[in-house]
């Protein structure tokens, strides 16, 4: 796995913060409800993997479906984890395609 980790990127996307720094990350580029996680690695056919990581009740947000439909469009395999141990999987599962 330290392999994917070195094609492996967190979008820091949520979390409270200042104003200030809310401004900031928008004009730096951030997207509001991109996935929070990016595996640049291309596997089966697909560019790389994104991941939107939930817990306990929470859905996807408009913005959130928005970016999984067009990255999933644009040949990236998306996926929605609900814990860590999901997300390991879905990950391990990918890097696996051929």
């Amino acid at each position: 796995m330290r392999y994917v980790y070195e094609h492996t990127h967190a979008t820091p996307n949520g979390g409270l913060r200042g104003i200030r720094t809310a401004i900031k990350m928008v004009a730096e580029g951030q997207k509001k409800g991109y996935p929070d996680l990016s595996i640049d690695l291309a596997r089966g056919g697909y560019h790389g993997m994104r991941i939107e990581m939930k817990q306990g009740n929470n859905r996807l947000t408009p913005e959130q479906i928005v970016w999984m439909t067009r990255l999933t469009e644009a040949g990236y395999y998306c996926f929605e984890a609900r814990s860590a141990d999901e997300a390991i999987k879905a990950i391990t599962e990918y890097v696996d395609l051929t």
